[in-house]
């Protein structure tokens, strides 16, 4: 899976933001073995209640793309 970081825009006015969501987010949690694919559809479900329906279908189509590398389809 490509390494991925944050935009670099917002690094001006939240360093921290950027930071952690590189060093958190997609170095060590997008990494790690699991959690599985239903753990993660119910992680999103709730998430579309904190931070609105747009982002949570945005976060299923990246749960779709992380899916179909590690099922090495091209879906």
């Amino acid at each position: 899976m490509p390494k991925q970081s944050a935009p670099p825009e917002p690094a001006g006015i939240a360093p921290k933001l950027v930071e952690v969501t590189d060093e958190v987010l997609f170095a060590d949690v997008r990494e790690r073995p699991g959690p599985s694919p239903r753990d993660l559809s119910e992680a999103i479900t709730r998430l579309a209640f904190y931070a609105g329906r747009p982002n949570a279908m945005t976060s299923v189509d990246q749960l779709k793309k992380i899916a179909d590398e590690r099922n090495g389809s091209k879906g």
